[in-house]
């Protein structure tokens, strides 16, 4: 949010409009390119069934490749009619240049980071994230004060350049968190990281449809006005799968290093999927209550219908939420082409609902056809996972007396650990 507010402030409409295509170009490019890499290394590093050093050698060598292809690409459509749809009206070669970098730096370090991820290093990963964020505002902080002073103007290069500096520095960051790995017996396993990785790579694809589809479609029955009071919905509804990302991250990597069969890992599964989606319904709850008075207070009166749009997509965002859990469990035990059907069935329920309800019903016929294919992509994968590790759905689905208990003794656990750290003081007699 500061990074996005500084580079508003300082580039102005027609600034930042060019900063955000060449950042989206480079987020659609690593996209496409990375195959959804990062979960097949996430997924053998965990069966510690590859020699690290061989692996480690072949992703620099994708890497490379990725941005070799990157860079191709741009310099054959920067001449063609299509260019405007990727780079900015007159590129110069530093765009180029600097997507090229962007897209390297990011996969280097996700690929880097997927193999902490799967070591369940999982703090240190964080970490760097913290990092990249950070460095990118303090980057682009600097770029823009100093220009301010020096030019009296902030050139769009400056801002961009600040920015690719940060993921460079965040990308070694996570190499170092690595470091040399040492020779070990066997493969690198690439074939099997492409194996994981590339049903994985189609559900991803598919569910960006999923996310992003309604978009383009209520743009062009219902204008550019309506498009903005969804994208708003939107965006509000995804904050709510934070959580349940966050922890699926954390999943994939306990799944892959235990047997499909390990009983244990199911019941983690579950317990995980319960509290998430128990977890999410409450947070929900309360959006819905205070969304009236918080939207056109944050967002303007303009927006005040994304309440409506917020409404009719909680249902789905609540029951998705375990989608995101389960998924982690299906790429762990190796059957990633289980997500890639539950991302077909929701591609389907979106290209069917989006395009028979947004001309009658606007925005919230949008709005529908998300909680219609929302709601029919995690139900897929809640019925797989309750067939396969033969569980009941409301073991898997709804809280239970343990979970409870285990919630409520952590939290004291916690507590206690903090007062003996002397991070929370007692409460005196007078204070109460």
């Amino acid at each position: 949010m500061v990074t996005s507010v500084l580079v508003a402030r300082a580039l102005g409409a027609e600034g930042r409009g060019v900063h955000s295509l060449i950042f989206a170009t480079a987020a659609l490019l690593s996209l496409a390119l990375g195959l959804s890499l990062p979960t097949g290394i996430t997924y053998v590093v965990a069966r510690a069934s590859a020699n690290m050093r061989a692996l480690a050698v072949r992703l620099l060598g994708l890497a490379t490749l990725i941005g070799a292809a990157t860079m191709l690409f741009l310099l054959a459509v920067r001449e063609t009619p299509i260019a405007g749809y990727f780079l900015p009206a007159g590129t110069d070669t530093w765009v180029v240049a600097a997507i090229t970098s962007s897209v390297f730096f990011s996969t280097l370090g996700g690929f880097a980071r997927a193999i902490l991820v799967g070591r369940q290093e999982i703090i240190r990963a964080n970490h760097r994230d913290l990092l990249n964020r950070v460095l990118e505002a303090v980057a682009v902080g600097v770029a823009v004060a100093w220009c301010t002073i020096s030019l009296g103007h902030v050139p769009v290069a400056a801002v961009v350049l600040a920015s690719v500096i940060a993921y460079t520095i965040t990308a070694l960051s996570f190499v170092h968190a690595v470091g040399f790995p040492p020779r070990t017996p066997g493969t690198s396993q690439v074939g099997e990281v492409f194996r994981i990785s590339l049903p994985s790579h189609g559900a991803n694809v598919l569910q960006q449809f999923n996310y992003r589809l309604a978009i383009f479609v209520i743009s062009f029955f219902a204008g550019a006005a309506a498009t903005g009071v969804y994208s708003v919905a939107l965006s509000v509804v995804q904050l709510l799968w934070l959580a349940s990302n966050a922890v699926a991250v954390v999943l994939l990597p306990r799944v892959a290093a235990s047997s499909p069969t390990d009983h244990a890992v199911v019941e983690l599964c579950a317990r995980v999927n319960r509290l998430s989606l128990a977890s999410t319904a409450a947070v929900s709850l309360g959006m819905a209550l205070i969304a009236p008075a918080v939207f056109p207070l944050v967002f303007g009166t303009d927006f005040a219908a994304s309440v409506e749009l917020l409404w009719l997509m909680l249902p789905g965002a609540i029951v998705f939420s375990a989608a995101n859990v389960l998924a982690s469990y299906f790429a762990g035990i190796g059957k990633p082409q289980i997500n890639l059907r539950s991302s077909a069935l929701g591609f389907v329920f979106t290209v069917l609902f989006n395009f028979s309800l947004i001309p009658r019903l606007g925005a919230a016929g949008a709005a529908i056809a998300s909680t219609l294919s929302y709601t029919a992509s995690a139900l897929y994968l809640i019925a797989r996972f309750c067939a396969g590790a033969e569980i009941s759905p409301l073991r898997a689905c709804v809280v239970q007396r343990d979970d409870v208990r285990m919630v409520v003794e952590r939290a004291l656990a916690t507590w206690r650990a903090l007062r003996a750290r002397g991070a929370v003081q007692p409460v005196s007699g007078s204070d109460r």
